[in-house]
């Protein structure tokens, strides 16, 4: 029984190449659907190693390749099973280059974060965050299901958005560029960490602000720092302003204590000999909220009539109102002790 080699070469590039196909185009996630899949493989590369019979031309020489062919198939279905289906697919090289380079234009991410979020921004910290993207094999088919791999900048501020904000780094038009992710809601306001007002106090040991943590924009807000219960300043500042705190005026400890001795003039009480805050400053606190908004002092009074002066100073528009809340009397004398 002679057959010609090249038919030989044939039928066995045929098995060769058409049983891996096979078990590539069954190859996916399936779970279950392996019960269909497995069989369907191996049953196929049966037929397949039967259909080089139409290059064999014999009976004996074709159930011999359809014998290898099915063995064949059973390994290419433990293949199959055993293999992954997705893989993970880092960020490019150009990807992650644009993203150094978006993360080190400092004042570029400011002006984009305000663009944005709409509200004025004091940047502290870029992360890049790389996310790696993913490619798995849909089962009963040759195409592919692609996931590109992400990359975003995630942006901390000592003053910005109330919510964080992220901006991935994406391809447009050949050209790299920045998009939220997702696009943050209409602000209500600006979110302050301490280093925003630390900034404007770097000598003072506490400082007060005269609000939570979220100022809507437009919003006069008072500050007050301190070294000591006796050395301590106040300022106004207004939020939004086309930067995130506008310092609008700044009353040092001189002026404060003319302010409340005006004040005590007008209620019919002598000048204080001393004007205090209400607790010693600890840098064990630098910064806290105040939501009230003023901030109490006491005028300490040489005078027979009244011992104490409660003092507020609060605010008024873009200036500080500096008022009296009442004058506390001397105690009454104690009992007089027997001395029999």
């Amino acid at each position: 029984m002679d057959i010609a080699f090249w038919r030989w070469i044939a039928a066995a590039l045929w098995i060769v190449v058409t049983v891996p196909l096979l078990a590539w185009w069954v190859k996916g996630d399936l779970e279950m659907a392996w019960l269909i899949g497995m069989p369907l493989i191996v049953g196929g590369a049966a037929v397949l190693g039967l259909a080089s019979g139409l290059v064999l031309r014999r009976l004996q020489p074709t159930l011999a390749t359809a014998a290898a062919a099915t063995v064949l198939g059973a390994v290419c279905t433990y293949a199959a099973v055993n293999t992954r289906h997705a893989w993970s697919v880092p960020p490019s090289p150009l990807h992650r280059a644009a993203a150094q380079r978006f993360a080190a234009d400092r004042a570029h991410l400011a002006r984009e974060a305000e663009r944005v979020s709409r509200v004025p921004v004091q940047l502290a910290e870029v992360r890049v965050v790389e996310t790696p993207g993913w490619a798995s094999k849909r089962g009963f088919s040759f195409a592919f299901d692609r996931h590109p791999a992400r990359i975003v900048l995630e942006l901390g501020f000592d003053a910005g958005p109330p919510g964080p904000l992220e901006l991935e780094v994406v391809r447009r038009g050949g050209e790299w560029r920045l998009e939220p992710r997702p696009r943050p809601p209409a602000p209500d306001g600006i979110r302050f960490r301490p280093a925003a007002f630390q900034r404007h106090f770097p000598d003072y040991a506490t400082i007060e602000v005269g609000a939570d943590g979220t100022i809507p924009l437009g919003t006069d807000v008072l500050v007050r720092a301190a070294r000591a219960e006796d050395d301590y300043a106040l300022a106004i500042f207004r939020v939004g302003a086309g930067v995130p705190l506008q310092e609008l005026r700044r009353y040092p400890r001189g002026e404060i204590v003319r302010r409340f001795t005006e004040a005590l003039a007008r209620s019919g009480a002598p000048a204080p000999s001393r004007v205090v805050m209400y607790y010693a400053p600890s840098a064990q606190y630098p910064v806290t909220w105040r939501p009230a908004g003023s901030f109490d002092f006491f005028g300490m009074l040489e005078d027979p009539r009244w011992r104490v002066a409660d003092l507020e100073a609060r605010p008024a528009g873009d200036t500080v109102a500096f008022v009296v809340r009442q004058l506390r009397p001397h105690p009454p004398p104690g009992p007089v002790g027997d001395h029999r």
